[in-house]
């Protein structure tokens, strides 16, 4: 029979994989807004025109803050969002496979693992809350693209990445109760 520390530990693997994919795409597609009346996709970092040919033109002042300021705390906040969530997945895989039988080492990165998807969480809420916020004006010509819905996929699939940690922690004190009182429950 599989353990519930199994299927959680499985399923923070699966959620956080997801994550990281849907953060990504959203980073690094050109679709966060589409022009409601001509064949034009606006990014992040890209913005493309469709009439007879395709042409895309990249922002060169990409984190400078200048000309289009609106985006460049959105490419900050999923990319500090898309760090601290490969770490802690990383770090995951690391003290799954490396140190399954020492309890507390295993706490004490879970414990550390739970900081970095609360700062990604943070992030990523954060990033797509301003970009809501201040970029509404861009929505009564434009409507949002698939970029745009992947980045609050990957938000939502961090936050589920989060829970499971927490889910996680609780199981391995659990477990660390049991074996300290040699067997009982409590």
């Amino acid at each position: 029979m599989v353990s519930s520390t199994f299927i959680v530990l499985c399923s923070y693997f699966i959620v956080s994989f997801l994550s990281l994919g849907a953060i990504l795409s959203a980073g690094l597609g050109n679709t966060w807004w589409v022009s409601k009346t001509s064949f034009e996709t606006y990014g992040l970092w890209k913005d493309c025109f469709y009439n007879i040919t395709q042409k895309c033109i990249v922002r060169s002042d990409i984190l400078k803050f200048r000309v289009n300021p609106g985006t460049d705390p959105i490419i900050v906040c999923l990319l500090l969002s898309f760090i601290f969530m490969l770490f802690s997945t990383t770090m995951s895989l690391i003290i799954t496979f490396c140190c399954e039988k020492k309890y507390s080492l295993q706490k004490s990165a879970m414990q550390v693992n739970a900081i970095l998807l609360l700062i990604s969480v943070i992030c990523s809420v954060d990033g797509m809350v301003y970009s809501e916020y201040q970029l509404r004006h861009l929505l009564i010509v434009n409507d949002r693209g698939w970029s745009f819905f992947a980045a609050w996929a990957g938000t939502i699939l961090q936050v589920s990445a989060f829970l499971l940690m927490l889910f996680k922690l609780c199981f391995h004190l659990r477990m660390n109760v049991r074996v300290s009182n040699r067997g009982t429950i409590f």
